[in-house]
Order: structure tokens, then sequence, then C-alpha cells
């Protein structure tokens, strides 16, 4: 199969069942005509693996994908379709049926609380790193994919992002490594400027920025940790202190979709020598 025949022919193998078809919601931001389709005429299918509540796969449903949703745990409030199960083995049965791929592997193996609390005299966790086997599946699959994961994380740091670069009232870094294709558009970070707003040792402190994680008190409401991801289908804390913020794949979604429109060029994860941006 050539590079060209790689980006332009979707979902052309047929391993693994069919899967059931759901309309998608229509969502602000979605995408102009113009967008690449399959030989049957439909939009290009992306696999969110390890979905949670949707902050990716809302991003890449606005360059113009069609996603579906996967993830161990069920997630009532994937705002498109949506299946239960373990993400590496629903992948490795139905890779066939999509053209590119989104991870998100679990993260908490590679915070910073979870190192900390990793030095203190017999302290143990059950949080294993996903991330080795979720990449060498993919490389094996050899179709295009973005891999997230926190900072400290072993993913490849081809992209970093913050909210910040989004005009978004949160930081939140995170970097993505990118599999089978090139990203075109270098986006150049931004200075953050201003305090994280909050309850510090009783006194409310105003800021630009908000801190979106943890269930504890002082770190701004719900309405406010919507608003300052830009994520509005889901009220619950855990889910928004999970998710990643919509305008990042967005943006990683319309560079993707443009490298397939153009027939892109089959890379290696190796072969990439890009730039954090």
């Amino acid at each position: 199969m050539t590079a060209t025949d790689l980006a332009i022919t979707f979902a052309s193998d047929t391993r693994g069942e069919a899967l059931p078809r759901q309309a998608s919601p229509d969502t602000e931001g979605s995408t102009a005509d113009g967008d690449a389709v399959s030989s049957s005429g439909e939009k290009p299918r992306l696999l969110d693996l390890f979905c949670c509540a949707g902050g990716a796969g809302k991003g890449y449903h606005d360059a113009g994908f069609d996603v579906v949703g996967i993830d161990i745990n069920e997630q009532p409030n994937y705002p498109y379709d949506f299946h239960q199960s373990d993400a590496l083995a629903y992948l490795e049965k139905h890779a066939g049926e999509f053209d590119v791929f989104h991870a998100s592997p679990p993260c908490q193996a590679h915070t910073a609380l979870t190192k900390g609390n990793r030095r203190r005299p017999g302290w143990t966790d059950e949080h294993v790193d996903l991330i080795p086997a979720t990449r060498d599946l993919l490389d094996e699959i050899g179709k295009p994919y973005i891999i997230e994961n926190v900072q400290g994380s072993t993913v490849r740091r081809d992209v970093t992002l913050c909210g910040v670069m989004f005009g978004l009232q949160v930081i939140r870094h995170r970097y993505f490594e990118l599999g089978n294709w090139q990203i075109t558009e270098k986006k150049q970070h931004v200075k953050h400027s201003g305090r994280v707003a909050g309850m510090r040792h009783g006194k409310w402190y105003d800021g630009p920025y908000f801190a979106v994680y943890g269930d504890g008190g002082g770190k701004g409401s719900v309405e406010q940790w919507q608003e300052a991801m830009e994520i509005h289908w889901t009220k619950d804390r855990r889910e928004l202190a999970e998710a990643i913020p919509p305008a990042y794949t967005r943006y990683l979604g319309g560079q993707l979709m443009n490298w397939l429109k153009s027939g892109g060029s089959q890379l290696t994860s190796t072969q990439m020598t890009l730039q954090d941006v």
C-alpha cells in the first residue's frame, strides 16, 4: 500500500466485527465542507481509546472526524458513540474499522503526586503504565495515531500544549506523541501571566486561571471549571478533572485532517524529528 493509499483509503480493512453506528450530536466548531472523506463518502473514523467523558473526542469531532469512544468504565456522559471495553483488547480486534487513533492511557502512574508518594517508605499503589503497550500496538497497526498524557509521563514530547495557547482559563500542560503522521503547523507556547484562582489559608484569590483537579474545596465551582475547560456536557468534577480541553484535539485533529486530505507521507514514530510547540 502506498502512502497516499494509507491516507485516503479510510477504514478499508475488515478486521473485527462491524461497529454499530450512532449519529453524533451537532456541536459548535464542526468543520465546513472540504473535510477528508472515505471511499464510501463518510468522514474518517477515529477511535478514542481510554476516552473517559470525551474531552479529547469533542475536539476531534469538531475537526470533522466520526468519533467512537472506548473505556473500561461506563461513561454515561460521553457525547458520541461509546463502547465499554478494555481499550487495548478492543483496539486489537477492531483496528481495521478505523482510520486514525487517539489514546489517553491512565495518567495516575505519572503524576507528581504519585511519584512523591512512591518515595515514601511503605507506600504502595496499583497504578499501571499502559503507555508502552499502547504505543507498541498502535505502531504494529501502522495507521496515524496520537497518544496524550501528563507532564512527567513517558509519552514522547512531539507536541506540548497548554490552555493559555488557546485563550482558556486553565494552564494544564499535556504532552502529545504523534505516530505515522507529521504535523505541519506549529503553535507557539504563550507565557502564563497571573495567579491561579482559588482559596488559600481561608482567603479567596482571584486570577485568570483555575486549577481543575482533585475534589477538595477552594478550587472553583463546577461552573467555573466548565467555562475554564470549555466542557459543558458534564457537571461531574471527576470527569472534568480527568479531561483535556477539546481545544487541544480540535487543533491537532485539524492538523491530522489536513494531513489526510493532502495524501500525507508514511512515517514511523522513530523517523519523526518534530520540535516541541
